[in-house]
């Protein structure tokens, strides 16, 4: 997708959007723990897992944000205007399981314009729900995101 995402000025209070369902596969949390070190073996060990109060492997919570992240950008609203992820408030509410579907649901509810950087921080209430339409995580992220009129920011590559 080559879409231009939506601009500051085009995110007001209220703006909703929805990411399509993406299915989390045990290939995903096998290797987010090669990537991270968190080879707990909930994660990773059915037979230890299925003693545990989940009863089964479970998805780490943060491959979870990292996909509604992914699913986020993916779905184009952002593509091409969101400067950074520069806060974040989030809450996990239950446990996602291999074979899950898990989708976004994104809600602007304020933000603030930065004159001096041509750009503003929008802050929007995530909620990421399984096949069930049950929340399993959700919180607030801030985001910097380019006005219509901006540039894109340049990073000094001697940083």
């Amino acid at each position: 997708m080559t879409k231009t995402g939506m601009f500051f000025e085009d995110l007001e209070p209220g703006y909703c959007a929805e990411t399509p369902a993406r299915v989390i596969t045990a290939a995903d949390i096998d290797q987010f723990a090669v990537m991270t070190g968190d080879n707990h073996p909930l994660h990773l060990d059915e037979t230890y897992a299925a003693c545990t109060a989940f009863g089964g492997r479970i998805a780490q919570g943060a491959l979870i944000l990292s996909i509604a992240t992914g699913l986020a950008y993916s779905s184009g609203y952002l593509r091409g205007t969101i400067e950074a992820f520069v806060d974040l408030n989030w809450k996990y509410r239950a446990p996602i399981r291999i074979n899950d579907a898990v989708h976004a649901r994104m809600e602007v509810v304020n933000k603030r314009r930065l004159p001096e950087q041509e750009s503003g921080l929008v802050i929007i209430k995530v909620t990421v729900f399984n096949q069930h339409n049950e929340t399993v995580q959700d919180g607030r992220w801030t985001l910097l995101i380019r006005s219509r009129n901006g540039q894109s920011l340049q990073l000094n590559a001697t940083m």
